[in-house]
C-alpha cells in the first residue's frame, strides 16, 4: 500500500490516535505474515487481508477521534478466553485499542491467531482463485508451459506456510474459466 494513502488518511486524527494506528499496523505486520493492508479512506478504515474483497478479510483498524479499534473478522465465532472482545454483532468483535500499550495484552496474538486459523478454514478456495486472479496474464491464456506452471506454482508456495491444507494444483488452475 502506498504510503501517502495512510498518511492522507490519518491527517485527520489526533497525535494519539496516530501513534496507536502507526503501532497497531506494525503489530498486526509481524504477527499476520505476508498480509496485504488497504486504506478507505471515506470509511476511515484500514484493512487487513490475504485476498481480495470481503473474503480474504482477516482484520481491521477502525479509526475515530477518540480512538482505535481491532476489528476481528467473524470474531463472534472465535473464543476470547481473555475478554479481550467487545460488541454485541451477531458476526464481528473488536478490541479497543486505547493506547500503544493495549497491544501487549495478554492473549492479544493468540486471538490474532485464531483469526488467522479461522480465515484460513474459511477460504482455501478464496486464495486460490485469488491467486490465479492476481497470476500474470499469461497464466490465464493458453500458456501450460513450464514457465507458467512454475511462476503459478512459486506463488502457491509463497502462500503455502499460511495454509494448514495443500494450496493449490497449479494443472487445475492454470485456467481459471474452468476451475470456477
Amino acid at each position: 500500500m502506498a504510503r501517502h494513502e495512510v498518511e492522507a488518511l490519518l491527517s485527520k486524527y489526533p497525535r494519539e490516535v496516530r501513534e496507536v494506528v502507526a503501532a497497531a499496523r506494525a503489530y498486526l505486520k509481524r504477527v499476520l505474515p505476508d498480509i496485504d493492508e488497504s486504506v478507505d479512506r471515506s470509511t476511515g478504515l484500514i484493512g487487513y487481508s490475504y485476498g481480495p474483497g470481503y473474503k480474504g478479510l482477516v482484520c481491521t483498524l477502525i479509526l475515530s477521534r477518540t480512538g482505535v479499534k481491532l476489528g476481528i473478522v467473524r470474531g463472534a465465532e472465535l473464543p476470547d478466553p481473555k475478554g479481550l472482545m467487545a460488541g454485541r454483532g451477531k458476526v464481528h468483535r473488536h478490541v479497543q485499542l486505547s493506547s500503544v500499550a493495549d497491544l501487549k495484552r495478554s492473549g492479544l496474538m493468540p486471538l490474532l491467531k485464531r483469526a488467522l486459523r479461522a480465515w484460513r478454514t474459511r477460504a482455501p478456495t478464496a486464495l486460490a482463485l485469488a491467486i490465479v486472479a492476481f497470476a500474470p496474464p499469461r497464466l490465464t491464456g493458453q500458456d501450460t508451459g513450464v514457465g507458467a506452471l512454475s511462476e503459478l506454482g512459486a506463488r502457491c508456495e509463497r502462500l503455502a506456510p499460511l495454509w494448514p491444507v495443500p494450496l493449490c494444483d497449479p494443472v487445475v488452475l492454470v485456467d481459471p474459466a474452468e476451475s470456477c
